[in-house]
């Protein structure tokens, strides 16, 4: 009986749907086209509608998400972040000249290149969030990311080399530390978000795959490295056995990418579920229903798909060369054949980026939002504006190491 008296008690889940207002397929083949046209310009414009059409099909209770974001803003945030790569390119040539003097000199300053790169990095990921959900918007009222990009990044490199050090053991803990950070300052409105996971509830989940993706590793080294060794110590390109070495090398790596890529798929569908029923808003819980095996069914249908839509332009670009030479008789001039490619492998990147959007991201995101859960949104009512000051400009950092889908 008290169960029941709970199971009636317990507020309702809100709907959380995700409904076009217009074609995605018209919106993706002019991004596409404009990009080609501008040599790549309008692509800021580009993802700004991307975003628009995305956060306005997702709706919350029958109200859509806004975003308020202008192509400008991060156009100018590129070139901001372009100063900095400039700089970045100065001292590798400066690298370059020094290899010649003082090797030592050369090898510290490249390896302050590659620090100082990698935690840019980890900069452009806070600081895309920040941006993004600054421009945010849900019954008019803006989401914002508060806290230090430094805080971040000491976090993220912290714990970054413990999860290297562990080999691997404490990326639970890494991710919950990271994630519980930029939750715990997310706000909407004038309310922070809270988060409460705890990395053992994760273990679970990534011990498994971390074992698979271990005796892949051991399985590969035990079928390849003897072949290896032997053919070092004879150093004979015509050993018959170098075919067969480089064969179950490939294999091997297939393998090991294949148990990687899924694994890794099954485990993050299980930290999202398990990271959603750990954050709150205030009175509002939140929750997910996401299985892996439907998001794997959807990357699998996608690979093979866009693998058969390459292999078909792969065909039509050598009957094109092929009718070339036909038609006048001689083989085609090298000039003729680099224009094909050229054209061919620019039409190749516009369909991969069109079907990319169609077949795989809108996909997921509609499953996502469709199993996502949200308890008690009446108490949003109570929400108001935050005064706290939003960005001015777009995540030039986010866009330079290409971060993110949109």
């Amino acid at each position: 009986m008290d169960a029941k008296l709970e199971s009636v008690a317990a507020p309702e889940a809100a709907a959380v749907d995700y409904a076009p207002t217009g074609s995605l397929a018209l919106l993706l083949v002019k991004n596409a086209a404009l990009t080609i046209v501008t040599l790549g310009i309008y692509r800021f414009w580009a993802k700004n509608a991307l975003r628009r059409h995305f956060w306005g099909s997702i709706r919350i209770a029958g109200e859509p998400l806004e975003y308020t974001g202008r192509g400008i803003e991060l156009f100018i945030g590129f070139l901001i972040v372009l100063g900095v790569f400039i700089g970045f390119a100065l001292v590798q040539g400066l690298v370059h000249v020094l290899a010649l003097t003082n090797p030592v000199a050369a090898g510290l300053l490249q390896l302050a290149n590659i620090i100082a790169i990698a935690l840019l990095v980890q900069a452009a990921i806070f600081r895309a969030r920040r941006y993004r959900l600054s421009r945010t918007r849900w019954r008019g009222i803006r989401a914002g990311q508060d806290g230090s990009t430094w805080r971040y990044i000491g976090l993220a490199v912290g714990y970054g080399m413990m999860a290297g050090f562990t080999l691997g053991l404490a990326v639970p803990r890494m991710r919950v530390v990271l994630e519980g950070y930029v939750m715990s300052n997310t706000r909407f409105g004038d309310r922070h978000f809270s988060f409460e996971a705890k990395a053992r509830k994760l273990l679970p989940v990534w011990l498994p795959f971390y074992g698979i993706v271990l005796a892949t590793l051991v399985a590969i080294g035990f079928l390849v490295i003897p072949d290896l060794m032997h053919l070092l110590q004879n150093r004979n390109p015509q050993d018959p056995a170098a075919l067969a070495t480089a064969v179950r090398l490939t294999i091997g790596y297939l393998a090991l990418i294949l148990v990687v890529g899924f694994g890794s798929i099954v485990y993050r569908v299980a930290e999202f579920r398990y990271f959603t029923r750990s954050t709150g808003l205030g009175d509002i819980r939140f929750g997910s229903t996401a299985r892996a095996r439907r998001i794997l069914l959807t990357v699998l249908v996608y690979l093979l798909g866009i693998l058969v839509v390459n292999i078909v332009l792969a065909i039509v670009a050598f009957l094109v060369v092929a009718g070339v030479e036909r038609t006048f008789g001689v083989p085609a001039p090298a000039r003729d054949f680099t224009a094909v490619t050229v054209v061919f492998g620019v039409a190749a990147l516009a369909v991969n980026y069109v079907l990319a959007y169609l077949w795989l991201y809108a996909p997921l995101l509609k499953y996502l939002c469709r199993t996502f859960e949200v308890q008690n949104i009446a108490a949003a009512d109570t929400i108001v504006q935050s005064s706290a000051p939003a960005p001015r400009f777009g995540e030039g950092l986010a866009d330079a190491f290409d971060i993110g889908v949109i």
